[in-house]
């Protein structure tokens, strides 16, 4: 607790209002809490002065005394309940947010992946050398001349696209 929490139960405490285990805390705390001591100190001087003035009768004291006490013990505290309203419109809104969301789209295509040809051994070199083969140059055709030129037309899944490759 800090300071501010102990100011309550050390107004009570002035007024030898509280049960004998909260004063023996409070005891405590003033015995180490110089600021808590001046604070008690300003309380008593208070309440001194107040009780030299008072023209109330003990009886009317000691009812208000009752009601004040009455009223600090059932004072409102935080419960988790107080949150039920919150959660329930936050539970809403996700629910409201994840029926307006887009429809997942078509699976990406699967691209197949190709690996590179194996190295091979070569005869007669050590077993521990590995020799890649040969790659293979590309030739050109020789050019036809007044030929017409090549259509390869591809069709895909979707009726909508089409692919038409033109080679010379």
């Amino acid at each position: 607790m800090n300071c501010a929490e102990w100011q309550e139960k050390i107004a009570l405490f002035t007024g030898a209002d509280l049960p004998e285990d909260e004063a023996a805390a409070v005891e405590a705390h003033l015995a180490v809490c110089d600021e808590c001591r001046a604070f008690d100190e300003e309380i008593s001087n208070v309440r001194a002065e107040l009780l030299s003035l008072r023209a109330v009768d003990d009886a009317e004291l000691v009812r208000l005394r009752s009601n004040v006490i009455g009223l600090l013990s059932t004072r409102r505290r935080f419960h988790v309940a107080m949150l039920l309203p919150y959660a329930a419109v936050l539970a809403m809104l996700l629910f409201g947010w994840t029926l307006w969301q887009p429809a997942a789209g078509p699976p990406a295509p699967y691209v197949a992946k190709v690996e590179p040809p194996a190295m091979a051994f070569v005869r007669g070199a050590r077993n521990t050398e590995l020799v890649r083969p040969a790659r293979r140059v590309a030739r050109k055709p020789p050019p036809v001349e007044d030929a017409e030129p090549t259509v390869v037309t591809l069709y895909t899944d979707d009726p909508d696209v089409v692919i038409v490759w033109i080679t010379d």
